[in-house]
């Protein structure tokens, strides 16, 4: 046992295994690396990527023969042609823009599918963070208040206090106890939220450390996956109107008949030829068809980026409102906070005041806490929805 012990070690340190906790850009990678529809999506770039050949298609060629009296009676003959038809070599140069414009349209939607994931990745990591600071939170105000019990389960036995400080202080406790268990509960939900996103059955320790916004505030350039959609759309659209208007242009015709009669020579017939569209007015409306979704595609696009732009500008207005309370809370109010729910603990030890007045003292104390903690899950997520907006990392 002890062999297999050491060998398991040994292979452990040879590959450099550490048992570690999993950062929020290692999680990212791994929903990435296992996600089914990102998966899907490069599949549909490298079906997008081989269709361009087919922008080069052209018809099959017509090869036929005839045997028998074709021109004389009792005269047996053969006829043998062959004909092809090709569009203008501009036709073939449009389908290829076409196709091209469809590739990256499917690289557009590829990279929305990682950045959305990224984003819900990172509000789930966010909130089992929220969930964590909380629990800490009240695990450590329980410890406190057990200390605190105990004084007053002394008091009362020794005759200096009545039972009610030392039921009051129990109660408090059991409703951390509380809490604390209903926050086990989200934070499982939260994480089959995770397993689901990164395809995994189980999820190591999480390491929950706070978005960094430093590079994303700094840089105002927006480069959003959805605009580049639809970016992608309008070329792809514009593109196919082009297709469109080259089915009004003429097709050519080559070929060569060998024709031969028995007792006589044989006969060779060039074929050249057009195909002109008479009727034009179905073609015509696909034609305008294709204008009027390209121009509500380019409708839609400058929409579309409007409202980003203002989305952004209300999230930089968030952030940094945020980040003011939050600085507020750290250098100013919990200090304070902490000093007067120090001197109240004393008092109250000592049996200077009353339960009631120490009570005012903690839950303004546990207010302020639990507002710093709020206000960091607001602060993190607002900064994952700047990323997504902005897709600046």
């Amino acid at each position: 046992m002890y062999k297999i012990s050491k060998l398991i070690v040994l292979i452990c340190l040879s590959f450099g295994l550490k048992a570690q906790d999993l950062s929020l850009e290692k999680l990212i990678d791994i929903g990435i690396k296992n996600n089914k529809d990102i998966e899907a999506s490069i599949k549909k770039i490298d079906l997008q990527k081989t269709l361009i050949n087919t922008a080069y298609e052209v018809p099959k060629t017509n090869i036929e023969l005839q045997v028998g009296s074709i021109q004389n009676p009792g005269i047996v003959d053969y006829s043998l042609s062959a004909a092809q038809f090709f569009e203008l070599p501009k036709v073939y140069q449009l389908k290829k823009q076409y196709q091209q414009a469809l590739v990256s349209e499917s690289e557009a939607f590829s990279k929305l599918a990682i950045t959305d994931l990224k984003y819900r990745i990172s509000l789930a990591y966010f909130e089992l963070g929220y969930f964590e600071r909380l629990k800490g939170l009240y695990k450590q105000e329980t410890s406190k208040l057990y200390d605190l019990e105990k004084v007053y389960q002394r008091r009362f036995e020794e005759g200096e206090s009545d039972l009610a400080n030392v039921l009051a202080i129990g109660l408090k406790i059991k409703e951390f106890g509380i809490k604390i268990k209903t926050l086990e509960q989200l934070e499982e939900e939260q994480k089959s939220k995770l397993k689901v996103l990164t395809f995994t059955t189980s999820l190591p320790q999480l390491s929950f450390i706070d978005a960094d916004f430093s590079k994303t505030i700094a840089s105002s350039k927006i480069s959003n996956s959805r605009l580049e959609i639809l970016n992608s759309q309008v070329i792809t659209a514009e593109n196919n109107m082009l297709v469109e208007k080259s089915k009004l242009m003429p097709s050519l015709k080559l070929g060569a008949i060998n024709q031969s009669m028995f007792g006589y020579r044989n006969q060779f017939i060039g074929i050249a030829g057009v195909e002109i569209p008479i009727f034009r007015k179905a073609m015509q409306a696909r034609v305008d068809g294709a204008k009027i979704q390209k121009d509500i595609l380019e409708t839609e696009y400058v929409s579309l980026e409007n409202q980003i732009k203002n989305e952004v500008d209300l999230t930089l207005k968030w952030i940094a409102s945020d980040r003011e309370k939050v600085s507020e809370l750290e250098t100013e109010i919990l200090p304070k906070s902490e000093t007067l729910m120090d001197i109240s603990n004393k008092k109250y030890k000592a049996g200077a005041i009353e339960y009631l007045d120490w009570y005012l003292y903690y839950n303004q104390f546990l207010g302020y806490k639990t507002e710093q903690i709020q206000l960091l899950r607001d602060l993190n997520q607002r900064v994952s929805l700047l990323k997504f907006l902005t897709e600046n990392e």
